[in-house]
């Protein structure tokens, strides 16, 4: 079958007309996002939030703030603040900002592989599926109101960085001398596995497609070809996962990341390894089928168009962008999580395998009118992306008036943020923290330390703009009855909590959920009942405790 697309792997000029179409795109990514910029944060983005305002005042994860995530994500959010201020809109805006470079890096693969049709398509199917809300569903199998869950999360930061190294792996394969567009391809890897240790698999897929390449081209055919190449893939690679070990080594907290996101991470899921596959195959299934309804023409494209490309168009170019989809799939399942914004990795590569499936199965297009009355194959695709685009619309709907009525003073800042809960299938609750950091600011003192027992509640710490007297910003994880509460180093963690809430005795303790519920953790209960009195309650299962007997009374 004769290739119905034009391949320009190298055109570099560009028309006004198509930098007038990507720049439309372009605002369209930003235009969509906009109800995103009044949002509060989320769970994850409470925790990255107080860490990166941190380092902002000389802090260092691990050492001063405990955190299992791999580090870069908290320098983003601390050049974020730095840039757009201490302040919760500066995450939607620094979202926005990075989807639009995604958006057009997308563009700007499409056209090289294949022409800048398939790059508008892929470019506008990313803007507007990269938006979608099903990308915030929690832990709880739900999808939480709006975006707020995964914005700014660690993918988020890590797309423009794979599609950048599937480019440059792509152009080093066109020109001589190309080592050092392997050695960028690897860098940017680099980067993305020191945002998620997960994307290893992305570069594993990459490092095999080079080696099988310069092993196949006739022009590479010497080991000094196969060495120079892997040898430039291999410092790429190394190269910022090195710069942040040796920051940390100069700073004296090596030992306290590697105790976290290697000793710890390992014992609580290298111990899991053995359990069964079954419930995992099942929530997967569940949770994919849950999202995939929002945006199901992309994964019936991707199918459709891999089974194309293998079996027919197995290009070198192709393939490497069939093999990053099943790479990015299995990034997903390495979680074994399947939260919504695991499945942003999968958008890029699905969004052009879709854009090469509708291109060729639409081409040559005559018009709506031929398409639905002689070509019925052409007319089932329209309709199920048709149908797909109202879905999605309708499920964004709520988000969109909800947004309006807020910036149109029909509803009160109050009654927008009720929306942003997962509570009671999570225990994350924005209003609920809002209330509690309002009221803890309105009797503290700037200098007065706060903690949070029970949850994933960092955002009460970024809201009242009072310090934990504890690294152990969440806590969560040392009073689980998972694997994270049974591991070896979680009683340490546990003691090391109780020695700093016993020396720096902070002046109100908030527990998630009610104090009985720590009883199986008798030194953290005893130390509470014995130093605390109970101060208030607030909505959503959060308590507060005032340091003294009788010392504070409620107001």
């Amino acid at each position: 079958m004769q290739l119905l697309l034009h391949r320009s792997p190298l055109k570099s000029s560009h028309t006004g007309m198509e930098v007038f179409s990507v720049s439309c795109i372009l605002i369209f990514a930003a235009l969509i996002r906009i109800p995103s910029l009044p949002q509060p944060l989320g769970p994850d983005q409470g925790i990255m939030s107080v860490i990166g305002a941190g380092i902002l005042k000389g802090q260092l994860p691990y050492k001063d703030y405990w955190e299992m995530g791999s580090p870069a994500i908290f320098y983003t959010y601390a050049l974020m603040f730095k840039i757009f201020g201490l302040r919760m809109i500066a995450i939607p805006i620094t979202d926005t900002i990075i989807s639009m470079l995604t958006t057009l890096l997308v563009f700007i693969l499409a056209r090289s592989v294949w022409d800048k049709r398939v790059g508008y398509i892929s470019a506008l199917l990313f803007a507007f599926f990269s938006n979608g809300v099903g990308l915030g569903m929690h832990a709880g199998g739900d999808i939480a109101f709006g975006t707020f869950w995964y914005l700014a999360q660690r993918e988020t930061f890590m797309l423009p960085l794979t599609v950048g190294a599937v480019y440059f792996m792509l152009t080093s394969m066109k020109r001589p001398h190309s080592f050092i567009r392997i050695f960028i391809s690897a860098f940017l890897l680099g980067g993305a596995f020191v945002y998620k240790f997960p994307a290893l698999i992305i570069a594993l897929c990459l490092f095999l497609y080079l080696n099988t390449y310069l092993v196949r081209c006739p022009d590479h055919k010497t080991l000094k070809s196969l060495g120079l190449g892997n040898l430039a893939f291999l410092a790429g690679f190394i190269l910022p996962a090195a710069a942040f070990a040796l920051l940390f080594v100069v700073n004296g907290a090596f030992y306290d990341m590697t105790d976290v996101i290697i000793k710890y991470v390992f014992s609580v899921y290298g111990s899991s390894v053995s359990i069964s596959c079954l419930p995992i195959i099942k929530m997967g299934l569940v949770h994919t089928l849950f999202l995939a309804k929002e945006n199901f023409i992309l994964w019936i494209f991707f199918i459709a168009s891999s089974t194309y490309m293998i079996i027919t168009d197995r290009t070198k170019e192709n393939l490497l962008i069939v093999l990053w989809a099943l790479a990015s799939v299995l990034f997903v399942v390495s979680h074994r999580e399947f939260f919504g914004y695991h499945y942003l990795m999968l958008l890029p590569p699905f969004c052009l395998l879709s854009a090469y499936g509708i291109s060729r199965a639409l081409s040559p297009v005559r018009g709506l009118g031929t398409a639905f009355t002689e070509e019925p194959g052409k007319a089932f695709i329209l309709l199920a992306i048709f149908v797909n685009l109202a879905f999605f619309v309708t499920l964004n709907y709520t988000n969109y008036t909800k947004f309006w009525y807020y910036v149109t003073g029909r509803i009160s800042l109050q009654k927008y943020y009720s929306f942003f809960t997962a509570y009671p299938k999570h225990d994350f609750s924005f209003p609920a923290d809002y209330e509690v950091a309002q009221y803890i600011s309105g009797h503290s003192d700037v200098n007065d330390m706060i903690y949070v027992i029970g949850g994933t509640e960092s955002v009460i710490y970024f809201l009242s703009k009072r310090k934990s007297p504890s690294r152990f910003i969440f806590s969560w994880i040392l009073f689980s009855p998972g694997s994270h509460g049974r591991a070896e180093q979680t009683q340490r963690y546990r003691t090391e909590l109780l020695h700093d809430l016993s020396q720096k005795t902070p002046k109100y303790i908030v527990t998630i959920r009610p104090l009985d519920t720590f009883k199986q953790f008798p030194d953290i209960y005893c130390f509470l009942k014995s130093n605390y009195t109970f101060q208030k309650e607030f909505p959503d299962d959060r308590f507060l405790y005032a340091y003294g007997k009788n010392r504070y009374s409620d107001i």
